[in-house]
C-alpha cells in the first residue's frame, strides 16, 4: 500500500513539491524554515487525502470480492434469475 500511495503522491503533487524545494533553496534561513513547515504541511495534507481514497477503494474492493463469490455460489446452487441483491457499498457504481 505505501508504494501505492507514493506513486499516487507523485503524480499528484510533484510538479508543486519539486517548484517547492527549488524556491526554498534560494531563500533564507528563516524563509527556507517556513517553506519547509509549509512544503511539510502540504505533503502531509495530501498524504492523508490519498490514504482516505485507498481506505474507500479497498472497501470496494473487497465487497467486489466477496460479491463475485456469492454470485458464483448463486450459479453453481442452479440457482435461476435474478441474482443476489448488489451490496449497498457497490450500489453507486453498479
Amino acid at each position: 500500500m505505501t508504494a501505492m500511495v507514493l506513486t499516487l503522491i507523485g503524480s499528484a503533487g510533484v510538479g508543486a513539491i519539486v517548484t517547492a524545494v527549488l524556491l526554498h533553496l534560494r531563500e533564507s534561513p528563516k524563509a527556507k524554515a517556513d517553506t519547509a513547515a509549509t512544503l511539510a504541511s502540504t505533503a502531509l495534507a495530501i498524504v492523508e487525502k490519498l490514504e482516505d481514497r485507498v481506505t474507500v477503494l479497498e472497501s470496494r474492493d473487497l465487497a467486489a470480492t466477496a460479491y463475485i463469490a456469492v454470485l458464483r455460489q448463486h450459479i453453481e446452487a442452479g440457482n435461476p434469475p435474478p441474482p443476489p441483491d448488489w451490496p449497498e457499498i457497490l450500489k453507486s457504481i453498479a
